[in-house]
């Protein structure tokens, strides 16, 4: 067996194949393109149709990384909101045709109960944070804006965060330290 890849057995074809119609003989083939006598016979003989795949494969390569990151560059942009709305759907509506023709397994989603919010939630009966997620949820970048210039307007109300003090121990009692032993 060859150790040569498909795609140079298929450039050695369409060589041999060249030189034939420019009327080299075979012993010419042989000299120019290396390889024993069968093997340019069978090239020669082999008249089938060419396969590109195998053909372009080294050279689709890097064209093939880059069109795979390109893809995976898009689709991080629909996932973190860059892309406008429309052209996200539409990605979105393309992805959803491939994948009807290659089905793939996506991966289980797995949400976190705690970033789930239910839109027909009372928002009266919600913590604060989920609240204002609710509250905010369809709000567009520009108008969420507004709700930060507005709340930083409101005035503050300072909130006294210093522990009470320490009431002291009434005469006579001992206190026992636990870390040695001794009481006080």
């Amino acid at each position: 067996m060859s150790k040569r890849s498909k795609a140079a057995a298929e450039r050695s074809k369409i060589e041999a194949e060249k030189m034939r119609l420019a009327g080299a003989t075979d012993e010419e083939i042989r000299a120019e393109l290396g390889g024993v006598r069968s093997t340019t016979w069978r090239w020669l003989q082999d008249t089938g149709p060419i396969d590109w795949a195998a053909l372009r494969q080294e050279e689709l390569g890097p064209a093939r990384k880059a069109f795979v990151e390109m893809i995976v560059g898009i689709a991080d942009r629909v996932l973190d909101g860059s892309l406008p709305e429309e052209t996200a759907s539409t990605w979105k509506g393309l992805m959803d045709q491939i994948l009807r023709i290659i089905p793939m397994e996506a991966p289980k989603r797995v949400e976190s109960k705690s970033t789930r919010i239910n839109i027909n939630a009372d928002p009266t009966t919600m913590g604060l944070y989920s609240r204002f997620l609710h509250e905010c949820r369809n709000l567009m970048p520009e108008q969420m804006e507004e709700v930060f210039l507005f709340m930083r307007s409101l005035p503050r109300h300072e909130v006294d965060v210093t522990p009470p003090p320490r009431r002291a121990l009434p005469a006579g009692e001992v206190v026992q330290d636990f870390i040695d032993g001794v009481g006080e």
